[in-house]
């Protein structure tokens, strides 16, 4: 084991910053590249252990069994480097989500076959030992070894590597440094696993490839740190940088302009090679260097004036810009032109004003057109439609609340006469009197309604008879003394009234109308001018049941 000791230090060592990126990438899993580094580092930490525990164990069939669980790692790890490429370009036109699962069918076969090798021989044909070195087997390769697990990892490297050369040329400055630090990674394995393939180097015979590939980890580490690897997406800087609407500026901690995006210069009327490094004092736009004049530490956001005639609204907003220790590094400020917008709110608001107005007057004319439905055009009492509805409900709510319900009839006394005498008008202003008096009289909840001609029914929900008797008279002994001046003449009259009361008289609205009818005959037969009701044993109605009728 002498000879062993080194290649198990770099092993061990390996293993231990494989695990430690891992840790770093889960910390970072939310954003982009983040799930698919934490498993390559998982799969390169697997292969990694089992080419170290192959190294310490002695009979042959656990060090092909080492082998074999290597393969796991070993041959998901070139699919794994791909899609973090592709995860941090952003480059999802080459690559669908859809297609990911198809990407490991080649490694799920080449680790079935390394498994049922000895059925086959299609991996390795055949162990011997290494020459000159104790305690290593030499493998010797079938065909599918060199197509599906050297020439699908291979090709995995090549496509990333192509896709990282891709991004080096087309990215900016900044983030180019990125896309280098990811080339060297996926080269470092690719020269290790050469070695191993070809047999040179200073470990013959032990599958060296995953200690380059710990210096990828390293490598990579030192990226995530130094160049914010996983935190800002080079292609997510230039789409979202370069092709938003919005202007973007980004200010360094003396004001100064150090990043514009096309938008921005637009914006401001002036060239990116002439704006870079200028101050913002330079710019001329009063209002925008009093926002940029407020606590650089504070987020702030408001509206401003904008154009040669001031005629445009830009929304504003400026953003602090901090490191991890949470020191100012320098401010984002955001301008979007809301002019098209707020003429639009305008336009907007002034439709609403305008629809609310029509919403109301169509709300009145509606009203007004179920007043006149349900109101009698003389008098402006409640018709004979309402009452039928209303008397009805009425019922049914007494029925319920256990309570009474009174109706009040009136007729005008010798109302033909009246007509005969002065003319229909004459009459029509003795009609509207009454009803004045009515509506003046009437309880908050009674509803006074135009029965016909010159009758009137006055509904009294809750009202005793002995209460809608009273009322009723106090009504009677007011017209009675009041006159109607018409046409120079004081017109006087007078009415009967006839009186019934739910329970007492009847159940039903028809039956209650016919007893207050039959007390209104009987005012009439009496003398007129007066208020009757008829005597409860002189009508036949059925027995009344309350809990028999609650609906």
């Amino acid at each position: 084991m002498e000879h062993f000791k080194l290649p198990i230090a770099l092993l061990i060592i390996a293993i231990t910053i494989d695990l430690y990126v891992a840790l770093l990438a889960w910390r970072r899993r939310s954003v982009s590249g983040g799930i698919s580094l934490f498993f390559l580092m998982l799969a390169v930490t697997e292969w990694t252990m089992f080419v170290l525990v192959e190294l310490f164990v002695e009979p042959l069939p656990l060090k092909i069994l080492s082998t074999q669980l290597s393969y796991i790692g070993s041959q998901t790890a070139p699919v794994l480097f791909l899609l973090l490429v592709f995860s941090l370009t952003k480059d999802t036109g080459r690559l669908q989500s859809r297609f990911v699962p198809f990407l490991f069918v080649v490694p799920f076969i080449s680790i079935l076959l390394a498994f049922t090798n000895q059925n086959h021989g299609l991996i390795w044909t055949g162990f011997t030992p290494y020459p000159g070195v104790e305690g290593v087997i030499q493998y010797n390769h079938g065909l599918l070894y060199w197509v599906l697990v050297i020439g699908y990892s291979y090709l995995c490297l090549l496509v990333g590597i192509i896709e990282i050369l891709a991004t080096i040329i087309k990215r900016k400055y900044t983030y180019r440094w990125q896309a280098v630090s990811l080339l060297v990674a996926a080269l470092l394995p690719w020269i290790g696993n050469l070695f191993y393939v070809l047999k040179i180097g200073p470990f013959p015979g032990i599958d060296s490839a995953p200690i380059p590939f710990s210096l990828v980890g390293m490598v990579l580490a030192f990226s995530i740190y130094q160049f914010r690897l996983l935190e800002i997406s080079p292609v997510a800087r230039d789409v979202l940088f370069e092709t938003m609407i919005d202007s973007l500026i980004v200010l360094d901690p003396k004001d100064r302009i150090i990043d514009i995006n096309p938008a921005g210069q637009r914006l401001l009327g002036i060239p990116y090679k002439d704006i870079i490094g200028s101050p913002t004092s330079s710019l001329s736009n009063f209002h925008l260097i009093e926002v940029l004049r407020r606590d650089p530490n504070q987020t702030h956001q408001t509206e401003i004036l904008w154009g040669q005639n001031q005629d445009r609204v830009l929304d504003i907003s400026v953003i602090p810009l901090t490191d991890k220790k949470k020191h100012l590094t320098g401010r984002l400020l955001v301008a979007r032109d809301i002019t098209e917008a707020q003429i639009m709110e305008n336009k907007l608001q002034r439709a609403n004003e305008t629809l609310k107005e029509q919403l109301d007057q169509i709300k009145a004319l509606q009203e007004t057109l179920r007043e006149q439905t349900i109101r009698d055009p003389l008098t402006g009492l409640y018709n004979r439609r309402f009452l039928d509805d209303m008397l009805a409900l009425q019922i049914s709510q007494a029925k319920q609340d256990n309570s009474m319900l009174s109706l009040v009839m009136i007729d005008l006394d010798r109302f033909k006469k009246l007509n005969d005498a002065h003319g229909h008008s004459a009459g029509d202003a003795v009609m509207k009197h009454l009803a004045s008096i009515l509506k003046a009289k009437t309880r908050h909840g009674d509803f006074a309604c135009r029965f016909g001609g010159e009758e009137f029914v006055i509904m009294m929900p809750g009202a005793s008879l002995a209460a809608a008797m009273r009322r009723a008279e106090e009504w009677r002994k007011e017209f009675q003394d009041q006159t109607v001046f018409y046409e120079g003449k004081f017109l006087k009259n007078t009415f009967s009234a006839g009186v019934a009361t739910f329970p007492t008289h009847a159940i039903t609205a028809e039956e209650l109308i016919k007893a207050a009818d039959q007390g209104l005959y009987l005012s009439k037969n009496s003398g007129r001018n007066r208020v009757a009701s008829i005597d409860i044993d002189s009508v036949s109605i059925p027995e009344y049941h309350h809990e028999e009728t609650i609906s």
